[in-house]
């Protein structure tokens, strides 16, 4: 059997004119059982064990979904069983072969996975994202393997090696019953974040806890950190990894700034939410909160919505709270106005070219499924080799002190193998990808190593977007500069997929746009920073309605919530019509009222701001009584 990489290296040469040469060779070893491999055996009643715990005592066939672990737990127990087989005085650094026996392989080869085991990264560099072009199952596994190792020789360097791999009480034993326990807060058909979360669990309920920035900074290593994303779990291919910490193993007190939407039309209302942390071991007192305001924002005092002294002088807000337990976090929010006479002028890029570098289903024009629900640019993800590009058919000089060109991109491609990437060139011949140039919605990554060689190692569009996203690029670069600007897609023969549209595309001499910084500070010293992501709220070049506005409260014939799901902060869109007292109430999905709140007037900006925090996660009802009118609404409140 071959694997597939090297299939594809094989391949590879043939299409180069190259020849490939087989031959059978004589190791002049007879084949062996791997009934008689301690490894083996191990791996294959760690299937027992994990069969038996996942999803509960009663479910036995919860390990048939795509990014279910189970090759992985079973690797872990074969190398847990057999930790001295390499050297008698083992670290987690060596290269580990899994069924060398078996195939009667020397040491010193890998055996049936693709990589070695080992924590050392110069030899196994295995992170979440290596799963998204794995086999299923036995691929897949090899990185869920190598995290638990990884945890296996993190708590030996914390608790020690006891060479009683049964009766022990050192860190070795401490990580067999650690995965062993996590397997029972692990869900039914789990992804790898359910099986993070379950090591968790068990360190919580094992060990009080104890072991949990430990674990933070494993699976932060392997790409399972704290922002990573899984995706559904009966598919591998749509995660996404992350490699931060969770900010409870900072030990710092920290501010968050958030907008309920980064991009609106001139005149629009903001929701700017600011959360505090404190992840330091101790309470912290005298904390004062700044908030810039940039100009051209006009913010509603009567909006103010937390607890502490509230003062705004128009430059500025600042908020003075008297204490922070430790552990806890306070959220706070206001509602601001932007300025509805400043915008960008929008330069339309009207006339454009398609061309068919390779294959022949390119570029066209599509009536649905743009922002707006309208027309939008698209190319069809096939399972065919393509090279489709759309390309500006004139240059376009670039001018304006922070030239940038937006637009709006929604795809859906085969992942890691078929991708997309927006290039420049200043002569319509020699063409350079705008790389890191992005300043909102990057690119995905580079695609696999065995994708076609034209994008091969090159950053790059693929995977699912989830929806339109804005992506601005920075042009500073090219300033008076005539260039040209296309859109390539390249597929290969394999699977396809949707394939990519693209929506709303302008060029801007500068972005219009809001963000100040916000800064806390504390009378034990502590200091902190932040802004919002990328360039701020970007405000839509042009009259209200030329560019769709999304995300957007839903349309509704009474109340109107957003964000829902929501977190902290929900803001209420009231009814245009109405006059009287409000009453807000808060059910829980058993019916029991949890939250009461009572207006004397209506707001003059016919929005409310309610603060959720204390509340726990889960779905809940707001009811709202405006005279003899009553308007009730779900939504979901997230950890």
């Amino acid at each position: 059997m071959l694997r597939e990489r090297d299939c594809a290296a094989l391949r590879d040469t043939l299409l180069g004119g190259g020849r490939v040469t087989v031959s059978l060779a004589d190791r002049g070893t007879r084949p062996v059982d791997g009934a008689f491999d301690n490894g083996v055996v191990a791996h294959e009643y760690g299937h027992g064990i994990s069969n038996r715990l996942i999803g509960g005592p009663s479910a036995t066939t919860c390990l048939l979904n795509d990014e279910q672990m189970g090759e992985g737990w079973s690797d872990f127990f074969y190398l847990a069983s057999t930790p001295r087989s390499t050297t008698p005085e083992p670290t987690g650094r060596e290269a580990r072969g899994i069924g060398l026996y078996s195939l009667s392989a020397p040491d010193g080869e890998r055996g049936f996975r693709s990589s070695f085991y080992s924590t050392d990264s110069d030899v196994n560099r295995q992170s979440y994202d290596d799963v998204i072009t794995a086999a299923v199952p036995h691929g897949v596994g090899e990185v869920w393997a190598a995290t638990l190792w990884d945890v296996y020789w993190k708590l030996v360097e914390t608790y020690g090696f006891d060479e009683d791999l049964i009766h022990g009480s050192g860190g070795s034993n401490r990580a067999v019953r650690l995965v062993i326990e996590a397997m029972k807060y692990t869900p039914c058909s789990p992804g790898y974040l359910d099986g993070r979360d379950g090591l968790l669990l068990a360190d919580r309920f094992v060990n009080g806890g104890a072991d949990e920035c430990l674990l933070w900074e494993v699976f932060a290593r392997r790409g399972l950190g704290y922002s990573a994303e899984q995706g559904a779990a009966d598919r591998s291919n749509d995660n996404r990894e992350a490699f931060d910490r969770s900010p409870g193993c900072i030990p710092t007190v920290k501010i968050l700034k958030r907008a309920d939407r980064l991009y609106v039309d001139a005149g629009d209302t903001v929701l700017i939410t600011l959360t505090v942390r404190n992840d330091k071991a101790d309470s912290v007192s005298g904390i004062r909160i700044v908030d810039e305001l940039p100009a051209g924002l006009t913010v509603d005092p009567a909006s103010f919505t937390g607890p502490g002294s509230w003062i705004l002088d128009g430059e500025r807000i600042t908020i003075s709270l008297n204490d922070l337990p430790a552990g806890d976090s306070i959220s706070l929010g206001y509602l601001a106005r932007t300025d509805p006479a400043w915008m960008a002028e929008r330069q339309d890029l009207p006339d454009w070219d398609f061309l068919a570098l390779q294959g022949n289903r390119g570029w066209t024009r599509v009536d649905t499924g743009g922002l707006a629900g309208e027309g939008a640019w698209f190319v069809p993800n096939i399972s065919g080799d393509q090279d489709q590009v759309l390309q500006l058919r004139m240059p376009v000089v670039v001018t304006g002190p922070a030239p940038v060109l937006r637009f709006f991109t929604c795809y859906d491609t085969e992942p890691a193998y078929d991708a997309g990437v927006l290039e420049v060139s200043p002569d319509g011949e020699n063409w350079q990808s705008v790389g890191d140039r992005f300043l909102r919605h990057a690119y995905r990554g580079s695609i696999d190593g065995r994708g076609k060689p034209t994008l091969r190692g090159q950053p790059s569009f693929w995977g699912n977007s989830q929806g339109y996203r804005e992506a601005i690029v920075d042009l500073r670069d090219f300033r008076d500069q005539a260039v040209y600007v296309r859109w390539r897609f390249v597929s290969d023969a394999s699977r396809g997929a949707e394939g990519w549209y693209v929506d709303e595309i302008e060029l801007l001499p500068e972005l219009v746009r809001y963000d100040g910084q916000v800064r806390v500070n504390t009378r034990e010293g502590d200091r902190e920073s932040s802004s919002l992501p990328g360039p701020g709220v970007v405000v839509n070049a042009g009259a209200p309605g030329t560019v769709a506005i999304d995300p957007a409260p839903p349309e509704s014939s009474g109340i109107s919530l957003f964000p829902n799901p929501v977190r902290d902060l929900l803001m209420v869109q009231l009814p245009e019509a109405g006059s009287g007292s409000l009453r807000l109430q808060i059910y829980s999905a058993a019916g029991r009222p949890v939250r009461e709140r009572v207006y004397d007037s209506r707001p003059g900006t016919g929005k409310v701001i309610v603060n959720l925090g204390g509340l726990p996660s889960g779905a809940y009802v707001l009811h709202v009584a405006e005279g003899s009118r009553v308007f009730r609404q779900t939504f979901i409140l997230q950890p």
